[in-house]
């Protein structure tokens, strides 16, 4: 297909030279002794004319694109377009120069009347009608050569814009999945320590309240099933989060007596913002695994919301443990990777002397 194709552009090249070449020579001179006598020959002498000049157009347009691939090794387009567009219309107009004397004198021959036009007339045809024809050639090549490169380089970005695509569509589903599986992970980092201290709990109150110890159970068991209803999930509404927050709390109240005190104020305005599950468990369980908590000095657990900004704050008193306590990851760092998983928002942390403070962000 490809052969064929390349057969038809360079017959169609042949006739296009044969034409323009006539059209021309006759445009310059038609009341010429030469036109006057051509138009009466025979059919056979014009058909044996004509295949001869469609010849000499096939071998010229031959020689020129073997120059110009031998061009193309040495003096390319993309660097050289000027010195390339003069050497090679030179070349196509010394080409078409001499088959159009060659041409001229063989007709002369037989054509007498021809032969006796003012020889300088003569030469300036032939070179007007060289240069002509050339010209037309050239920047009919040469135009098709940069169109052909124009769509290639169209076809090449194109391609390039498909390939970035897709290219940029598996990397923002590995980034999901990789996001997805890192949420995951953290999802799943529940504190074995904090299983285990329940559990203890539970059982000493078995022996010493069986009432406490079945509220104690029931709570525990709520937020056991609230783990593993949201383990999946990477945001939850705030109300889900705030019931699951009342029952950790009176575990830990249970656990700790009068060591630890909790305050929660949130505007039921912000009950469906939505926020990472478990982040106000973590942060509780932060505060109370790097403060000291005492009847007399008692930890003071405060949560509210802001109603200027869609924040909650989350704040604790400070006594610091002397010796520094291993998290095993669950804590602020937990809390601030969820959130770049699943916002653009960040949670923002201060301390002072006497306080730690963190602002949760609210997603709507």
């Amino acid at each position: 297909m490809k052969f064929f194709i390349m057969i038809i552009t360079r017959l169609l090249l042949i006739l296009f030279c044969f034409i323009v070449s006539n059209f021309i020579l006759y445009w310059i001179d038609p009341m010429s002794l030469f036109w006057k006598s051509y138009w009466n020959y025979p059919i056979s002498k014009l058909v044996i004319e004509w295949g001869l000049d469609l010849l000499a157009w096939g071998i010229i347009i031959e020689l020129y694109l073997r120059i110009d691939q031998y061009l193309n090794r040495y003096l390319t387009w993309e660097k050289n377009t000027l010195s390339r567009l003069f050497l090679q219309t030179l070349v196509l107009i010394i080409l078409v120069l001499t088959s159009t004397f060659i041409s001229i004198f063989i007709i002369s021959r037989d054509n007498p009347a021809y032969l006796f036009e003012s020889r300088k007339n003569l030469f300036l045809q032939c070179g007007i009608v060289s240069m002509l024809t050339s010209l037309c050639m050239a920047t009919l090549y040469i135009g098709n050569h940069f169109l052909r490169k124009f769509k290639l380089a169209t076809v090449e970005v194109a391609e390039e814009k498909v390939r970035t695509a897709v290219l940029n569509q598996k990397l923002a589903e590995q980034r999901q999945i990789e996001a997805e599986l890192r949420l995951k992970n953290l999802q799943l980092q529940i504190d074995p320590h904090f299983i285990f201290n329940n559990l203890s709990v539970l059982s000493e109150l078995i022996l010493k309240d069986q009432k406490v110890a079945y509220e104690y159970a029931e709570n525990f068991s709520r937020l056991y099933r609230y783990f593993l209803k949201n383990l999946d999930k990477e945001l939850i509404f705030l109300s889900e989060e705030l019931n699951f927050l009342k029952a950790y709390i009176f575990l830990v109240k249970i656990r700790t007596g009068e060591h630890v005190n909790f305050s929660v104020e949130v505007n039921s305005n912000f009950e469906f913002y939505r926020l990472p599950p478990f982040t106000l468990q973590l942060l509780i369980e932060n505060a109370i695994k790097h403060n000291k908590a005492t009847t007399n000095s008692p930890l003071q657990i405060t949560i509210e919301s802001c109603n200027d900004d869609e924040y909650l704050i989350v704040r604790n008193s400070l006594n610091l443990k002397s010796k520094k306590i291993n998290t095993f990851g669950i804590g602020l760092n937990n809390i601030i990777t969820k959130y770049s998983l699943v916002s653009e928002k960040v949670p923002e942390i201060s301390e002072d002397n006497k306080e730690f403070t963190v602002l949760i962000p609210l997603i709507k």
